[in-house]
């Protein structure tokens, strides 16, 4: 490989990793923007001399798509609920094969995807789910370049050895606690090579979301945080607005003062067909998603 393909191939790497990062920060700034019950209420900032008090209204869920490029079929699909009263994020992850009935339609989540992009699949799995999903958020790899030089670290536990390859790379992790660099990163979230296939990939990166949730919530502190809101609401397409971010800063600064983990990842449990087409969620888990999601 000459060295041009090398460093151009290493830079995605670490734009697509650094992406991912600021992704879940985006959700601790901007998940709990908004209450959903009454979008018309004008919040007035919370001050240093009134501390935050969270109420029901201000728990918000958001579908974030992950996509390979603008035009591409969402791959991963994200649901993330953030609840400031039960001081919690909780973090589900569906295979693209996930079967969904709405309305007159039986299709799967990219299928949804293919036929009315981000906005119709939201709605679509908030009816197969019977829950609100408030908000959408997409990011594509040309949003990723901008975010390379801010990508870190991530501690995270392994169960057992993998071997996983992301294009001409080969990773390979072993079991306990370990560093993360944005190589790594990139496979968990990529990679094909799951022995247990896109089922155990999902559970990976519900898992890897919540990591990455409880080790960079701080920087809600941060002089910066105004910047860095605006370098991520330029990489994504989203329907949450500036306004929305910030008249509801105290959420989040309040989640980064309280205890850890924050992160919980929910698994979504299912029947795949034996095509590997259909991923059919049973009742029992449409009931745990439930309890988990409202």
């Amino acid at each position: 490989m000459d060295k041009r393909k090398t460093l151009r191939l290493h830079y995605f790497l670490l734009s697509f990793s650094a992406a991912f990062f600021f992704i879940s920060l985006m959700f601790l700034f901007l998940i709990t923007t908004v209450h959903p019950d009454s979008p018309q209420e004008v919040m007035q900032p919370a001050t240093e001399e009134e501390p935050y008090i969270p109420d029901e209204g201000d728990a918000l869920t958001v579908l974030l798509f992950g996509v390979d490029s603008a035009d591409a079929v969402a791959r991963t699909y994200i649901l993330a609920r953030f609840d400031p009263v039960g001081r919690g994020v909780r973090v589900a992850v569906f295979p693209p094969q996930t079967l969904m009935a709405s309305g007159q339609r039986e299709e799967t989540l990219s299928e949804a995807y293919r036929y009315g992009g981000a906005r119709y699949t939201r709605d679509a799995l908030a009816e197969h789910l019977n829950l609100p999903i408030h908000r959408y958020a997409r990011i594509s790899l040309s949003g990723f370049v901008t975010a390379a030089q801010a990508v870190g670290n991530v501690e995270f536990d392994l169960e057992e050895e993998l071997v996983l390859s992301d294009g001409d790379f080969a990773v390979q992790l072993y079991p306990g606690r370990q560093l993360l660099d944005g190589r790594k990163v990139a496979a968990l979230i990529r990679s094909r090579d799951y022995p247990g296939g896109e089922i155990q990939r999902c559970q990976m990166v519900a898992r890897l979301t919540c990591a990455i949730v409880d080790q960079r919530i701080d920087v809600v502190n941060s002089v910066l945080l105004d910047k860095i809101f605006e370098t991520i609401i330029n990489l994504v397409d989203t329907d949450i607005s500036y306004t929305d971010y910030e008249e509801r800063k105290a959420p989040a600064r309040m989640l980064a003062e309280g205890d850890r983990p924050l992160g919980v990842a929910v698994a979504v449990e299912g029947e795949l067909s034996a095509d590997g087409e259909r991923f059919v969620l049973p009742d029992t888990t449409l009931a745990a998603l439930g309890r988990q999601f409202l």
